[in-house]
């Protein structure tokens, strides 16, 4: 809208002769006016970027912003306080809530932070059973995990605005580490250790259900493929009924209509299918040490 009544106000501003101020005084109010709504409408949406992003990152065992750990009773008040700022903020914008989303999202809280609360219990279970001491799990959990985790998710992430935020908690969950005096203790077999125990452990932690989701929204599709049939599906699914459906003498549709008999629909295809060609095999990722950060080579002047 803002670039159409610009567009306008530039087309009467180029007549010279004909050029009717009155009109260009209309559509330069119009476009302070639009000006207005437009900036209105990015704070608005950048405001809403920002809950969003918190509600996203306080879904991890670790706050992002200290490093420390995060458990059940954290993350729960962090979306108690995003949804009633999300329920004020679309209140004070007009925003309407037709499908009752925000309802939807306040009944998941309890589930979303007890994700986080079973998986410490897991980690400090499997410790307690390792008989690991009081000191050597602190620094386990508290310095060593922290560094593993916020590496491998800025690793993975593709978001470039949370890999960068992900990097930097790592790099300073690897200071925090190398100052560490319980770390400068350890060995480098110790270290090696217990970085490979924590990055078996990390990979267990999945914040969504993106991939059962996926699955379920695959398979809600294929139970209604069915209302249009490709031609080359109509023809197999042809071949299937006459060939491979059988009475209960043993008889297809085919061969009570030809009065011959047929070989074995799958039989048949066993022997008329060529080898299957392999997948391609993906070149290999090579994986960084978490504890070792990348330098920069010098530039040559």
């Amino acid at each position: 809208y803002k670039h159409e009544i610009q567009a306008l106000l530039e087309k009467e501003q180029g007549k010279q002769k004909h050029c009717n101020h009155r009109e260009v005084g209309r559509l330069q109010a119009l476009v302070v006016y639009a000006t207005k709504q437009h900036d209105t409408c990015l704070a608005v949406q950048q405001t809403w970027k920002q809950h969003r992003q918190t509600v996203s990152h306080c879904l991890h065992p670790f706050n992002l912003s200290t490093g420390s750990r995060q458990d059940e009773a954290t993350v729960l008040t962090i979306l108690q306080q995003e949804a009633t700022a999300i329920g004020a903020f679309a209140e004070k914008q007009s925003i309407p809530d037709p499908k009752e989303r925000l309802h939807k999202f306040r009944r998941q809280h309890e589930d979303l932070s007890q994700h986080v609360g079973t998986w410490w219990l897991w980690i400090n279970t499997l410790l307690m059973d390792l008989q690991a001491e009081p000191d050597l799990q602190a620094w386990i959990t508290d310095r060593l995990m922290p560094v593993v985790y916020w590496h491998d998710w800025a690793e993975r992430t593709q978001k470039t605005t949370d890999r960068k935020l992900y990097r930097i908690a790592w790099e300073n969950a690897r200071q925090a580490f190398n100052e560490n005096a319980f770390t400068q203790a350890q060995s480098p077999e110790t270290a090696e250790h217990w970085l490979a125990w924590c990055t078996d452990k990390i990979r267990h932690f999945q914040r969504s259900s993106s991939a059962v989701e996926g699955r379920n929204g695959y398979l809600s599709q294929m139970y209604h493929n069915r209302r249009g049939l490709t031609e080359s599906r109509l023809a197999a699914l042809t071949v299937i009924h006459n060939y491979a459906k059988y009475h209960p003498d043993g008889s297809t549709p085919a061969s009570r209509l030809y009065e011959t008999e047929f070989p074995d629909l799958f039989e048949w295809l066993l022997k008329e299918a060529e080898v299957l060609p392999l997948p391609r095999k993906r070149r290999a990722k090579k994986k960084s040490n978490p504890l070792i950060q990348k330098k920069c080579p010098a530039l040559n002047g």
